[in-house]
């Protein structure tokens, strides 16, 4: 789970996986490639504190002919184009969202941290 605080965070996220610079990443990934019988992937659980200051990266390494996608200390492997797809897929819906929900929550003005004029 990646929990997004604000818009910063959103666009870094989202950038690491739509950049327009990095969409050939993704592209000269085979189609898909076939998992064995029983061999689902039930990786280790992770939850991401996500604040916007994090750097990140896409890049194709050429010896396991994966994308790798890396944010912060978060990195994500992606072998085939159906996997990246729908990732990329998830992540536009997110960038879409994002603005409507991160603006939402932006604290309010209230007495209390309301910048003093004296």
């Amino acid at each position: 789970m990646i929990t997004l605080y604000d818009m910063a965070a959103a666009t870094v996220y989202t950038q690491a996986w739509l950049a327009d610079a990095d969409r050939w990443i993704f592209d000269g990934l085979p189609a898909e490639i076939p998992t064995g019988q029983g061999r689902g992937s039930t990786g280790p659980a992770i939850s991401v504190r996500a604040h916007g200051d994090d750097r990140r990266s896409a890049r194709y390494d050429s010896v396991s002919r994966t994308a790798i996608v890396r944010v912060g200390s978060l990195t994500w492997t992606v072998q085939d184009r159906a996997a990246a797809d729908s990732m990329r897929e998830a992540w536009r819906h997110i960038a879409d969202l994002a603005p409507l929900i991160l603006d939402r929550l932006a604290p309010a003005r209230t007495r209390r941290n309301r910048p003093s004029h004296r």
